[in-house]
């Protein structure tokens, strides 16, 4: 095992010196790269993720063009009123892969053999783990991966001393619809093939960052959790913590949301870690206090579906053992009303007649005794939608007030309020509104969606001139 070790340190001091005179060449800052999923340069170099046309454009142009053509071309957003981001990125993604390969043709057929060997070293390094005889495989196929990215790197000829690039809206900066964000004036053939890489870029950072300052002006100055590390797939977990640590949210879920920023991810605990203590949620914050002795107590308080009661339970129980609860979560499914809400003398009676309460609650006690459970809820479709216009389901206000009451009541006045689950900035404006004593938000598939930019903050570039001459198409215009 030590082998493996040194064959892993060998390696990366090796990547870093292999990269490092390209980077400082091109003056590109590589934390900014590494916010790009799965970063590999030659393929964005070599056109994988680019769109045919741009690539066969690219081509036409190269064969036809004078040398010293320059278009100019607008980077713009669609949206009025977005927040842009992803500038920083682009600009250092052009930096990168702006030029050409010599040989196009036999750089492409390197690359597939660059892919291959990439592969082989996986493998060759994974058979290592269970077989120590593997070790001279595993570093011979790291070595042919290494010279074959050495020999694209010479094959490369970068284009950057031929471009000009105006950023005309840092990140974090609000723009009107049609407004350029980058302007880009170069020879066309050097970065057509890159308008695939930089449009999606923006709009994915644009879209995270749009919407979490949205979430974040509602919310007052309470600290706002980024909890969108389960809504789409893994690999945009670090633009998408990148583009809203820009705008202020205080907490991320994961390492990857903060790798740029350095902050690391902080969370609760999940209600999986309770079902391991057979419901018993105050053993299971017990364990995490004991296991975790520097990270501040944040206690899931719903899995019983009676948040008030678990939440008072959690805190004595933690002092009884000489802990300190910081944070209680509620986190109450949207198709459940929660047990004290239900139970509590009086509560359902300013809602409803005293009849149709005590039916309420009789088909609450008789489904919940039966495990009778549909669409993940314990109410038939009509009793979930007289709870629902009432806003009683969830973790509504009245929820949070009640918490509140019992942990005051206790003695707990110092643990905090956590909500998650649903939250949204318009979900948010009526917690302020209504001044419910929330102490912090988690928010998550609403940062990702296209909630607060229209067309899901798409961008679009234009050739807008050509060798200075205007060039536009009908209906647009240069800004």
């Amino acid at each position: 095992m030590e082998n493996l070790e040194n064959l892993e340190q060998v390696k990366r001091e090796k990547w870093k010196k292999e990269n490092k005179d390209i980077f400082q060449i091109l003056d590109i800052d590589t934390n900014f790269l590494k916010l790009v999923p799965w970063f590999d340069g030659h393929a964005v170099r070599i056109w994988e993720y680019s769109a045919k046309y741009f690539i066969r454009t690219k081509e036409i142009v190269a064969d036809i063009a004078d040398e010293n053509q320059v278009v100019t071309m607008q980077v713009f957003q669609k949206t009025a009123g977005a927040t842009v981001c992803g500038v920083d990125i682009v600009e250092n993604i052009i930096k990168f892969a702006s030029g050409e390969y010599q040989d196009e043709e036999k750089a492409r057929i390197m690359f597939e053999n660059y892919q291959e060997l990439k592969q082989m070293e996986q493998e060759m390094r994974e058979n290592t783990l269970d077989d120590e005889g593997n070790m001279y495989e595993a570093v011979k196929a790291y070595g042919a991966m290494i010279q074959a990215k050495k020999d694209l790197d010479a094959m490369w000829k970068p284009a950057m001393d031929k471009v000009e690039i105006e950023v005309v809206k840092q990140d974090g900066d609000i723009v009107d619809q049609f407004q350029p964000v980058i302007k880009i004036k170069w020879p066309y053939k050097y970065f057509a093939k890159l308008e695939s890489v930089y449009l999606g870029i923006l709009a994915r950072a644009t879209k995270v960052m749009t919407n979490t300052r949205k979430v974040v002006g509602e919310a007052n100055g309470k600290p706002v959790l980024f909890f969108a590390d389960r809504f789409d797939i893994f690999v945009t977990q670090a633009l998408d913590g990148y583009a809203a640590l820009q705008w202020w949210v205080q907490w991320v879920a994961t390492d990857a949301q903060g790798r740029f920023q350095n902050m690391p991810g902080i969370w609760t605990m999940p209600h999986a870690l309770i079902a391991t203590f057979w419901g018993d949620t105050a053993q299971a914050t017990l364990a995490f206090a004991n296991k975790y002795p520097d990270v501040p107590v944040i206690s899931l308080v719903d899995f019983e579906n009676n948040c008030g009661k678990t939440a008072v339970e959690v805190g004595q129980y933690l002092k009884e053992n000489k802990k300190e609860l910081y944070w209680v979560r509620l986190d109450t499914s949207g198709s459940m009303a929660d047990e004290w809400i239900l139970m509590e003398e009086w509560i359902l009676e300013e809602y409803f007649w005293a009849e149709e309460a005590a039916e309420i609650r009789a088909e609450y006690e008789k489904n919940k005794a039966t495990e009778n459970v549909v669409n993940n809820s314990i109410f038939s479709a009509e009793t979930r939608k007289k709870l629902k216009e009432k806003w009683l389901t969830g973790v509504c206000p009245r929820l949070v007030e009640l918490v509140r009451e019992k942990l005051d009541a206790a003695g707990l006045e110092d643990v905090k309020i956590f909500v998650s689950g649903g939250f949204n900035a318009e979900k948010i404006r009526d917690f302020e509104d209504k001044n419910v004593p929330v102490d912090g938000y988690g928010v998550g598939s609403s940062l990702l969606a296209p909630k607060y930019v229209k067309d899901n903050g798409d961008f679009t570039a234009d050739i807008v001139r050509l060798n200075g001459e205007s060039v536009c198409k009908v209906g647009r215009k240069e800004f």
